[in-house]
């Protein structure tokens, strides 16, 4: 289960990016507004409390929603009436935002430090020989996962192989680099685990456990797009992927690199810590 807390920071951190950013643009808008009414069946558009071509609402003394009447929009003031029409939708936006971010202060300020997830971990190491716990919490669902046994393929040993931090040996500079970044972050992967799917058994180069989904994702290198024979066996794998319900960016992951153009490990680890949404500020 994803933290609740975590996820809400989250939201309020991108309702308070799109506040900023909508505020600063209400501040330049013009000052009115616009309502509509229908004559005949078609809309008329009139402006309350803002200056127009036809001088009517000119008058400063006179732009308020008091003083001034309406005035009927004329086709010189179409493109007031549609900065007013997007200053309304921008002020109603506001006021949402503010009551959805009122309403996350109030519930984080109540969210008890402690949830059910950590009380297993808390406990002391003797408790934790004998408790049996009633819910799994990220370290029991890793630790399970990391005592899975699997068969991976050989790898030759006349060929290159690269020893990452964590131990595993891989079978290019680049699998070594996104092995040792995924180590950098805590991410659990397994190297070659296979993959049984109708068209026959994968390898994908890493299978990583989504924790706080629950699921597990596969991590694709693809190094010689520059080869056309292996570029169509990499996009006849995708196809597979793509049949058996892995999609790219969700529970497929994709990463390539030609000859001249090598693998941008810093443009991976952000897209890798985007799909697994952990903190991207970290990369």
């Amino acid at each position: 289960m994803k933290n609740e807390k975590d996820l809400l920071i989250r939201r309020k951190k991108y309702l308070q990016d799109i506040l900023a950013g909508i505020d600063a643009k209400y501040s330049e808008m013009p000052d009115g507004s616009v309502f509509v009414a229908r004559r005949k069946g078609k809309p008329q558009f009139y402006l309350r409390g803002a200056p127009n071509s036809s001088g009517l609402c000119s008058d400063a003394s006179e732009i308020s929603k008091k003083a001034c009447r309406p005035c009927y929009v004329k086709k010189a003031d179409e493109g007031l009436v549609r900065e007013l029409m997007q200053k309304g939708y921008i002020i109603k936006l506001r006021r949402t935002i503010n009551a959805e971010l009122g309403a996350i202060d109030a519930y984080l300020k109540r969210f008890p430090e402690v949830q059910a997830e950590d009380v297993y971990t808390l406990l002391g190491e003797e408790r934790k020989k004998v408790v049996v716990p009633e819910i799994d919490n990220d370290d029991l669902i890793v630790a399970r996962w990391s005592q899975i046994k699997y068969t991976p393929p050989d790898i030759c040993f006349g060929t290159d192989v690269f020893k990452t931090e964590r131990g595993d040996l891989v079978r290019s500079k680049s699998e070594y680099m996104l092995a040792n970044m995924l180590s950098k972050h805590s991410i659990p992967y397994k190297y070659e685990k296979p993959l049984y799917l109708e068209s026959g058994t994968f390898y994908p180069d890493f299978t990583i456990l989504d924790v706080h989904r629950r699921r597990e994702i596969y991590l694709e290198h693809f190094g010689m797009m520059d080869d056309p024979s292996y570029l169509d066996r990499m996009l006849k794998k995708v196809n597979e992927y793509n049949r058996a319900g892995y999609r790219l960016g969700d529970n497929l992951i994709i990463t390539m690199e030609s000859y001249s153009q090598p693998l941008d490990i810093r443009a991976a680890e952000r897209m890798i810590l985007r799909v697994l949404e952990l903190d991207t500020c970290a990369a």
